[in-house]
């Protein structure tokens, strides 16, 4: 499981009777470019942490990785420590190591994309509706040129 203390909620993955189920209109969840996540329906579900075994209930939805999320963190008194890549367990003060062994799960920080600040003044660039099919014009209007002279140097697409 990925944790997120960005996320506001838990989530797991969906299975295949989930997937057939409408989504959950009531519940939502937009990811962090803000497309929207489909819900189905919430679940309890048993995990084991730190030796404890934890019943949460998680939102299930279409996300590639499992979400332990903040509400999970807050609620049974689980600390982030970046510092030394590990969850602290406030009550118990024990703590899950970091990992020794490669491919074994770790706990690191995701650092802002240099283009961060200007994606948040620009949200709407991520709209939904504005979305285009390859070849067809812009729906928003908005035309970019650049004026260039000479032969390319290299091209990419």
């Amino acid at each position: 499981m990925l944790v997120d203390t960005g996320a506001m909620h838990s989530i797991f993955l969906p299975s295949g009777k989930d997937r057939s189920r409408k989504p959950d209109e009531t519940t939502a969840l937009v990811a962090a470019n803000g497309t929207p996540i489909h819900s189905y329906c919430t679940k309890s579900l048993e995990i084991s942490i730190l030796g404890r075994n934890y019943v949460w209930k998680f939102t299930i939805a279409d996300v590639r990785i499992p979400l332990l999320g903040a509400d999970f963190l807050a609620q049974n008194g689980l600390l982030v420590d970046l510092g030394r890549k590990r969850l602290l367990n406030t009550g118990t003060c024990r703590s899950l190591p970091p990992a020794a062994s490669p491919g074994a799960p770790t706990i690191c920080t995701v650092t802002p994309h240099k283009y961060g600040n200007l994606l948040q003044e620009f949200p709407e660039v991520f709209k939904l509706e504005l979305r285009q099919a390859a070849g067809t014009p812009p729906k928003h209007g908005i035309f970019h040129h650049i004026t260039t002279t000479g032969s390319p140097t290299h091209v990419k697409f």
